[in-house]
This record gives structure tokens, C-alpha cells and sequence, in this order.
């Protein structure tokens, strides 16, 4: 049976279409996952969240699909003015209002003067703050 027919042999119950739909694509995301994160327990993490979604929906387009799964957990809201960025930002790109500080190896939140993370116990870089004004001295 040809490779794109996977989607579809799953969504008629067939016990071997799942394996052969994971077995072709599971690399490839493992890796954009180990890329995009930087971090390889997390990156696991994301792939088994990615692929219990993907089994519940059985989607035809999987790439695309694929997509908003991954990119959901990476985003974050804005307090202030609702609009989404990347967790990786200091600031909201649409109104500049200070974003929560997460860890760089699990994404949890932390504090802004803690120099490791407390859930993980990962170094954490300092981060500027621009909120707050520099003291002269």
C-alpha cells in the first residue's frame, strides 16, 4: 500500500498503519523538535505529546497539522494585550510589556532573580530587565 495512505488506513482501523505512519516521520520530528527546543528531554516530551494528538485526530494533511500541534505549547500569551509570542521573549513584540521568564531546558516558569531554575536546576542566564530604570552610581 502506498506510504500516503497511511492517514487513511488508519482512520478505517487498520493495527499496522499507525506503526508505518510513526516509522515515517518520526525522525524527522524528533530531530526539528531536538533543533527548535534545544533541549532533548523536552524535545521527547513534545513528540509524545505531538503524536497522541495526532492519533486522536487522524489528520489527512499531517505536516500541516503537525505545525499548529508543535507550535501551540512554544507560544505564549500576553497579560496585557492578548497577543501571542514566543516563550523565548523577554517582551510582548506587539505591545512591549514584560513576558514571564521560563526556563531555557523545561519551560517552566521561574522568577526573574533566581540564577537557577528550580524545577530543573538549569543555570539560567541573566536577563535584562528594561522595565526597571539602571541606577546610577
Amino acid at each position: 500500500m502506498a506510504a500516503d495512505s497511511e492517514p487513511a488506513r488508519l482512520r478505517r482501523g487498520d493495527p499496522n498503519a499507525f506503526d508505518a505512519l510513526l516509522n515515517r516521520y518520526q525522525n524527522r520530528l524528533f530531530r526539528y523538535l531536538v533543533r527548535f527546543t534545544g533541549n532533548t528531554a523536552h524535545a521527547e516530551d513534545l513528540f509524545q505529546q505531538t503524536w497522541l494528538k495526532v492519533m486522536t485526530g487522524i489528520p489527512n494533511a499531517l505536516g500541516f497539522i503537525a505545525y499548529f500541534i508543535l507550535r501551540d505549547p512554544l507560544l505564549q500569551p500576553c497579560a496585557a494585550c492578548g497577543a501571542t509570542a514566543r516563550r523565548d521573549f523577554a517582551f510582548c513584540p506587539q505591545c512591549g510589556s514584560p513576558l514571564p521568564r521560563v526556563c531555557p531546558s523545561c519551560r517552566r516558569p521561574v522568577e526573574p532573580i533566581w540564577p537557577h531554575c528550580a524545577h530543573c536546576g538549569q543555570k539560567l542566564h541573566a536577563q535584562t530587565d528594561a522595565s526597571t530604570p539602571a541606577t546610577e552610581g
